[in-house]
């Protein structure tokens, strides 16, 4: 009973992720350009995206002698689009498979707004009886949100009519900031890098200090994304640094950059 349950929510999900996809595929789905890595086409990964939000995609191989980046790219407008995966490595001493690919999705600027599948594995026709191909489907949707989330629903791989399938739905709410703009005025200034020197300095004495206790007018998740303009994770005096820079370069009426 479990099991027939299980196969009953997996092809419901992927029914309703497939319905929204467009309806003239072969017109609208784009395909990305092949991995160079590609040693035959026997999958693919659909991400339809929806939210009007850059969606950046990375897709590796992980396999005995290491990891290969088959894509990084971002996708730049709502749409449905196509990644050509090959098949996974399968041992025949072990009759497992024992390469697989790793997915990561996230908001382009927001990429604290991550998801991750790993695992995904691409039947080889070869040694998979009865199945011709693999395919997937992500249907991801982006809200812009003050605190920052991610949830996903994911069906378990299965074989339809040949084809070696499994779906995701994903639900993305990102928040939105302006990278520098800490205090949220709309302006990238010399508070905002006094503001995180202060927030770097109290956390560094073992002090708490939160940005909306102070000067910032958004959401602490939006003012911390906006303090951390060199995007590792942590409020460092290198941003402090990287903001007052930004300010001065725009006062002398130059073309700042976060690079």
């Amino acid at each position: 009973m479990k099991k027939t349950v299980a196969v009953f929510f997996a092809a419901t999900l992927m029914a309703n992720i497939i319905a929204a996809l467009p309806t003239s595929a072969a017109e609208t789905v784009i395909n990305i350009e092949e991995s160079a890595y590609l040693s035959d086409t026997a999958g693919q990964i659909t991400i339809q995206t929806n939210g009007s939000r850059n969606v950046h995609v990375t897709i590796t191989k992980d396999t005995l002698d290491g990891a290969i980046l088959y894509y990084d790219t971002c996708l730049e407008s709502d749409g449905a689009y196509c990644f050509a995966l090959d098949s996974c490595e399968f041992d025949i001493n072990t009759k497992a498979y024992v390469s697989s690919f790793t997915v990561t999705v996230c908001d382009e600027a927001d990429p604290a707004c991550s998801y991750t599948e790993t695992g995904l594995t691409v039947l080889d026709p070869g040694f998979s009886l009865g199945v011709t191909n693999s395919e997937f489907v992500w249907n991801i949707i982006l809200t812009e949100s003050e605190t920052r989330d991610v949830t996903a629903s994911v069906s378990d791989a299965q074989i339809t009519n040949s084809v070696w399938s499994g779906a995701s739905e994903i639900a993305m709410n990102y928040i939105d900031f302006t990278l520098g703009d800490v205090d949220g005025d709309g302006t990238v200034s010399i508070q905002d890098s006094f503001s995180v020197l202060l927030y770097y300095a109290s956390h560094a004495a073992g002090l708490p200090y939160q940005f909306t206790d102070q000067i910032s007018s958004q959401s602490e998740d939006a003012a911390f994304s906006a303090a951390d303009v060199d995007r590792d994770l942590n409020i460092s005096i290198k941003d402090a640094f990287k903001i007052l820079t930004y300010y001065a370069q725009q006062n002398a009426g130059l073309a700042p950059s976060w690079d």
